[in-house]
């Protein structure tokens, strides 16, 4: 079928579709921004409460860039990879300063901020400008890959481009590129699934390649899972009256920019205990309130996170900070930290 003809076939079935997120009812730049970076590694259910949240407390860029980076992170909680929000803060204050706080409208000025890419500056110059840009994201790959036969790892920058390239062409003789990519995103999230793709109603089933030869999982192609890495954190959590100890993440590992108890990590965690902490003469034995245990799992890593409880009789001098229980409950702590405060919300009244 070509190309033309499969684009007003989608066009036409997406003609009886209802969404109901809140950022397809809007061509402003920056909701758009903010709702492909939520998205990039999030769930759409999950997304669109921290989306509206995000542009409630934060209505503008200039909003955005005013806005501390401990807030914002705050914000961020619970969405992880936070290298996105710490983008978002960093492409925000660019725009307030270089662009006088309204949003590039073109797209080279647009993919070079901060943590935007292809897909990213393309949705943006699609849906907020009408610009014949394609927005390749998975569920675009995934359907053009299987109706075409083209072979090629998820998300690999090569599939995109054919992708791309494939769907260019209608989208610049388009009148609308905003309702193309729309169109073609709803097309692979509704019809053309990752698993249990509906080809019994798909319009375009009888000319799709994957499904002639029965091909539908084969298209595109997943790269080899990396094997997880375990790591093992010891947290030391010492509270003195209101006070507590805590530490600022500073590294560029996992938590950048997040605020959790003092800890050390060991390679072997049968020796563990054999690492001091560099107030450990503080802490006594009858001090130690409880021991807790907590995992999580990220992409790549596994954490394995203990958390010693202690009650010291008043504060003392160390590299890390004392600040009360209350101020705890305003700062972006790290995951497993979390997981720990929510069992221990009798301490800090959370």
């Amino acid at each position: 079928m070509p190309t033309k003809h499969i684009a007003n076939t989608i066009l036409n079935w997406h003609q009886g579709i209802e969404r109901s997120m809140p950022w397809l009812f809007t061509d402003d730049p920056y909701q758009i921004w903010i709702s492909e970076i939520i998205l990039q590694q999030t769930q759409v259910s999950q997304g669109t409460a921290y989306f509206q949240k995000f542009v409630s407390l934060y209505p503008s860029v200039v909003d955005l860039a005013a806005t501390s980076l401990d807030n914002l992170l705050k914000t961020w909680e619970g969405l992880g990879y936070n290298s996105r929000a710490r983008n978002l803060h960093r492409s925000a204050k660019i725009i307030v300063e270089q662009f006088d706080g309204i949003f590039p409208t073109q797209f080279e000025e647009i993919i070079a901020l901060p943590g935007i890419g292809d897909y990213t500056a393309s949705a943006i110059s699609a849906f907020a400008y009408n610009q014949p840009y394609v927005a390749v994201d998975t569920n675009v790959e995934r359907w053009v890959s299987r109706y075409l036969g083209i072979k090629g790892y998820k998300s690999s920058p090569q599939l995109r481009k054919d992708v791309k390239a494939y769907l260019l062409p209608f989208v610049e003789n388009s009148m609308s590129a905003r309702n193309c990519n729309q169109a073609f995103i709803d097309f692979g999230a509704l019809i053309c699934k990752s698993r249990k793709p509906e080809c019994t109603v798909c319009p375009l089933s009888d000319s799709c390649y994957a499904h002639s030869n029965n091909q539908e999982a084969q298209f595109p192609q997943s790269k080899p899972k990396k094997k997880r890495r375990h790591r093992h954190f010891y947290h030391y959590v010492c509270i003195a009256g209101d006070k507590v100890l805590i530490d600022y993440r500073e590294a560029q590992d996992i938590w950048q920019g997040m605020y959790e108890f003092p800890q050390i990590e060991s390679l072997n965690p049968s020796r563990a205990d054999e690492i001091p902490i560099d107030f450990s003469g503080h802490l006594k034995p009858e001090g130690l309130t409880s021991t807790q245990q907590f995992s999580q799992t990220l992409t790549h890593q596994i954490i394995h996170a203990t958390f010693y409880t202690y009650t010291v009789e008043s504060v003392f001098e160390s590299s890390s900070r004392w600040i009360t229980l209350e101020e705890l409950v305003n700062l972006p702590v790290s995951g497993v930290v979390r997981l720990y405060l929510a069992q221990n919300n009798h301490i800090f009244k959370l």
